[in-house]
Formats: C-alpha cells, structure tokens, sequence
C-alpha cells in the first residue's frame, strides 16, 4: 500500500483497469483519504468496507471533534466534487467516476446539517449510486456503496432493495471467487468482502428488527407484506447472516449479540417466552462450555475471560426471565452463576435479583438480607450489557 497517484485493475469486479480509488482518512482511524495502489483483491475489501463505514455508520464521516466550520466542510467537499464533475466529463460512461461522486454527495449528507441541503445530497447521492450500478452492474463496490447509503437514509422503506443489493454483492464476489480459483493472488481478500457482506445484512435485519420492536406502530411504513410482519423472524435471520460471516472464532460474538439482541429485544417487549428460547441458544452457537470460542484462538486467557463474561450474560438474564415467569427456582440457579463466577460481588442489581427471587418462594428473610446488601453495593460493572463488536 501505497500514498500517491497509481493505479490498480478493478475490472474484475465491474470496475475499469484504469480506475483510481480515491478513500480518506476518518477519525476512526480508518484509511479512506489516500490514494491506494494495491491489486484488485485488496481493493476488494477495501472499497467494500469503504462504503459500508461511509453510510452505515455516520460516526465514520461525522464524529464529534470535527473542527471545521460547515463553510470550510462545503469547500473541501466541493472542490472534491468540481474534481469527480471532471473525471466524469472525461469519462461519462465509466461507472466507477458514478461511484466516486456518490461517495462524496453521500459525505455531505452525513456532515451538512442543513436539513433541505442534506435532501438535496441525498437525491443526488442515490442518482450517481443508480447510474454506477447501471453501467456496471456487477460492481459489488457500487451495489454496497448504494445498500449502505439507502439503508443509512431510509431502511424501512427501502429494505427489499437494500437486502437485494447486497445479496448481489455477494454473487458478484462469490463468482469472481470461482472464475479465478486458478490464481490464489488474484483471490486473496474475497473471502473477507464475501464475509463483509453477509455481516452488512446481519446488520440490517437486526436494525430493522430492533427499530419495530421498539415500536411497532412503524410497520405502517413498510412496503406491503405477504404475511403480517414480524420482528422475531428478522432477529433469526440476522444471526443466519453473521454465521455466514464466521471465519474464526472472535466472529462468534457478533452471531451471539444477535441472539441477546433478540432476548433483550423481547424481554422489553415482554414477550418473555421468545426472550428465553433467545437466552437458552448460547451453546447452540458457543458449542457445549462455548469450546468453540476458543478454537485456533491463541490467547487462552482472552478466552477464558470471554467464556466468564458470556456466562454471566447469559445466565443472569435467564434468571431474569425465569422470574418473570415465575419459575423461581431456575431464576435461582442461573442467579447462583454470578455469586460462583463473578470477579466481585458489588453488582446491586444481581442481589436486588435474587431477593425478587427469595420473595416469590417466601423467604423474606433472605430477601431483606440481599436488599440490604444491595444498599450497600453501587457497582456500574454489572454482567447486563451488550458490547459491540
């Protein structure tokens, strides 16, 4: 990799053999600013990355520290854009100028605050995504660069759409993956875009699933269904994606968010029968003791503080519903888990737990020996929370 004016073969994937990439440098850290003269397997994942940070995340383009006026946002992007226009005169039929264009109408959206300028960008951004999907339709690059900005700007409405592209990205990858099986360079980095791709469409029917069953009155906004919608479905087929994703045992974790994802989702939905089923599936993905966490995984102590803390996750929030449904004695053995194997003993809310628990079976002496040590403990590290990863 490579600062400066080069060029790389991206025909392969619906791109031009004279193409340049044009990424800049986010406050994340990521590399999108520079000029990048890799070959096209690299800049495979490269350019579907870029897009998926650029419009699924706006932390990537707009993160708080940004120390330009917007005057000064306007000019940087607008002499990039006056740049794009000419490229784009100079070759108007090559998709991938479309592709650059969108990029940067994309980047205003997401960093002009102004909220009729922000309309404007986002027209013209998915009018140059339209047209680079047009001209190379097998550009993985331009159907995820348009799925991660429509999924960014409406996802309820243009769910089908955005699903649809991104399962064409993966066709387009899978069958440049096949068609050059005979040349191990020219494949290198495909299985990542592949797995990129399948995270992408995790991500969005977990959104999608998260967003209607937080409220349910939005379902008016979706395109017509056969059959009455229902959030549980999409939860499942969120974590069918980030399996599809899995290539060594850390990518466990996003398939096992979707699954607390959809127990939490439920509990608040007090649907405490789905949240259950959702909390008891952990050794159907971890495997018995969650041995698959650590498989090929080098750091034996990362994995045994993984094990530890999914434990604890697990199994206080089986306590929680199985008190929910009053079925206390399991609440209590799930409960007992975090007395047996937590670092400290100071989490308030896992004692006020287990005083719920002593209530039901009518133990109030028990229960107000917890209440009280529940007073006393004020603990902000508590087993409940779900990490990103």
């Amino acid at each position: 990799m490579t600062n400066g004016n080069s060029r790389f073969n991206a025909s392969a994937f619906g791109g031009n053999a004279d193409d340049t990439v044009r990424i800049r440098k986010g406050r994340d850290g990521m590399n999108i600013g520079a000029l990048l003269s890799i070959r096209c397997p690299t800049i495979a994942t490269v350019l579907l990355i870029l897009p998926l940070a650029l419009v699924s995340a706006r932390a990537v383009v707009a993160q708080p520290g940004e120390t330009r006026t917007q005057e000064q946002i306007r000019a940087d992007l607008n002499n990039r854009l006056a740049e794009a226009d000419q490229n784009l005169n100079k070759s108007p039929e090559d998709g991938y100028n479309f592709l650059s264009r969108a990029l940067i109408y994309s980047e205003l959206f997401y960093k002009i605050r102004d909220a009729e300028e922000k309309a404007s960008y986002a027209e013209k951004a998915l009018t140059d995504f339209n047209k680079a999907v047009e001209l190379s339709p097998g550009s993985w690059a331009a159907l995820t660069g348009r799925a991660g900005f429509r999924a960014s700007v409406d996802l309820l409405l243009g769910f089908d759409e955005i699903v649809a592209d991104y399962l064409k990205a993966i066709r387009a990858a899978e069958k440049y993956k096949e068609d050059n099986a005979r040349f191990p360079y020219a494949v290198q980095g495909i299985a990542e875009v592949i797995a990129e791709s399948y995270n992408a469409l995790s991500n969005v029917y977990l959104r999608r699933a998260e967003t209607l069953s937080k409220n349910p009155g939005l379902n008016a906004k979706l395109p017509p269904q056969p059959e009455p919608y229902n959030p549980w479905d999409d939860f499942d087929t969120a974590t069918a994606y980030a399996q599809k994703a899995v290539k060594k045992p850390f990518d466990l974790m996003k398939v096992i968010n979707t699954r607390l994802a959809k127990g939490d989702a439920a509990y608040k939905a007090h649907e405490y029968v789905i949240a259950l089923a959702a909390y008891q599936s952990d050794e159907q993905y971890l495997g018995k003791d969650y041995y698959l966490l650590c498989e090929e995984e080098p750091s034996k102590q990362w994995c045994a503080s993984e094990q530890r803390r999914l434990t604890l996750m697990f199994s206080i929030r089986r306590g929680r519903v199985y008190l929910k449904l009053y079925q206390t004695e399991n609440a209590l053995k799930e409960l007992e888990v975090y007395f047996a194997k937590a670092y400290h003993l100071e989490c308030r809310d896992i004692f006020l737990l287990r005083a719920q628990a002593y209530r039901q079976l009518g133990n109030k002496e028990r229960a107000l020996a917890d209440e009280e040590k529940a007073g006393k403990s004020a603990s902000a590290t508590c087993p409940f929370d779900v990490p990103n990863y």
